[in-house]
């Protein structure tokens, strides 16, 4: 099994325990969120040597911007890792809201290709 299929697996796994873990989840994200903004030099130091590595693996420079991490990505990771929070926090109280919000969805899709089929109908 490589690396990445064994990250893959442990990923799954966490995902499972997460599932169930409920204000223990909170936590762990707000953990991870500060644990990059507390380690943000490290990883950038890190980071470069993944850089490093591309550029000799022949990578071309679009995929070596995407691997690239400065301040401002990590920030923007740790910002994305605590707006999950409260999304984790509605899928446990607010099924049925969803639900609802998803079929309000669905009937203005329904409503708008209606009125797009009429106005096609009526210009032929």
């Amino acid at each position: 099994m490589t690396q990445l299929e064994m990250m893959g697996a442990n990923a799954k796994q966490a995902a499972r325990v997460l599932m169930n873990a409920g204000a223990k989840k909170d936590e762990a994200l707000l953990s991870i969120a500060q644990a990059l903004r507390d380690n943000a030099a490290a990883i950038i130091a890190a980071n470069e040597k993944d850089i490093e590595n591309g550029k000799a693996a022949g990578l071309t420079p679009s995929l070596l911007d995407r691997l690239k991490l400065d301040e401002s990505r990590i920030a923007g990771m740790a910002e994305g890792v605590t707006q999950v929070r409260p999304l984790s926090q509605g899928r446990q109280r607010g099924d049925s809201a969803r639900r609802q919000g998803s079929h309000q969805l669905q009937q203005g899709n329904r409503r708008r290709y209606a009125r797009r089929d009429r106005a096609r109908r009526t210009a032929a």
